[in-house]
């Protein structure tokens, strides 16, 4: 997350990058309330982690999700165009995430903007064609290049062959 905003910040003006927002994987996860018993939508839980940020006039808003604490997927939110995307590696169509999303997207114009939105006129997609990967455990590794891929709008198109070299990438970006 740190290191795809450094970048916007460091050569957005060079490049035009899209305006975009990474949320922190726990955003998810308090949005669901998913830390006391039974799952509940909770948008108080997360009415505070905007109040510097109008998402509505961004890009692309980015949304790690963690899947019962063993599978990482990631959402894509295009506010202008009203698009909810959903990225995993396992193939999952991220039904349930998408509409959670979606109504937080409601809650937020209300609570942020006094604007009441129409929830159906957003989009809920998942791209026919995902990198799938080939294990149990590369699914981090996955959604860290979906996310540095959306980030700088870049077509999503590359294998589980090539996860080494993220891995490696990553490494490198961390340390330098």
């Amino acid at each position: 997350q740190g290191l795809l905003m450094e970048r916007q910040t460091r050569e957005g003006t060079r490049r035009q990058w899209p305006r975009c927002a990474i949320f922190s994987t726990f955003f998810y996860t308090r949005l669901c309330n998913s830390d006391r018993l039974g799952d509940a939508y909770d948008y108080n839980g997360v009415r505070r982690w905007t109040r510097s940020v109008n998402v509505f006039e961004l890009d692309r808003v980015l949304v790690p999700i963690n899947l019962s604490n063993t599978h990482w997927t990631l959402a894509l939110i295009e506010p202008h165009s009203r698009k909810l995307t959903y990225y995993d590696s396992m193939g999952g169509t991220g039904k349930g995430v998408l509409q959670t999303l979606r109504r937080w997207l409601c809650d937020e114009a209300m609570d942020k903007l006094q604007l009441r939105i129409d929830e159906q006129a957003w989009t809920l997609t998942v791209p026919k064609s995902v990198p799938l990967q080939t294990n149990g455990n590369d699914c981090g590794v996955f959604v860290a290049a979906f996310a540095e891929h959306l980030t700088r709008t870049a077509t999503v198109a590359f294998s589980a062959s090539m996860i080494p070299h993220f891995r490696m990438r990553m490494c490198v970006e961390i340390l330098c």
